[in-house]
């Protein structure tokens, strides 16, 4: 199961900001589905309203790319940060 949330400096936890799996729009944050074992591309938008995009956070790990490409070997959650 990959989960998505989105997070605020300034707002705190966003929520309906679009999700891409793999170029296809699967929702909004907070996400949650099931997504098969293997390299997979997660994208939410770069700008929102008056938020810059930072940073994605997942598994004590920071990525700076976006989209990002994460390998969903177990149960995941993903957090884009804006400022």
């Amino acid at each position: 199961m990959l989960t998505v949330k989105a997070y605020s400096i300034q707002s705190g936890w966003l929520y309906g900001v679009p999700v891409w799996i793999d170029n296809v729009y699967v929702g909004t944050t907070p996400y949650s589905g099931y997504v098969t074992p293997g390299s997979h591309q997660i994208k939410v938008p770069s700008n929102l309203y008056v938020h810059v995009f930072k940073y994605y956070y997942y598994d004590g790990i920071y990525n700076y790319s976006n989209p990002m490409t994460l390998s969903i070997t177990s149960d995941k959650t993903v957090t884009a940060y804006y400022n």
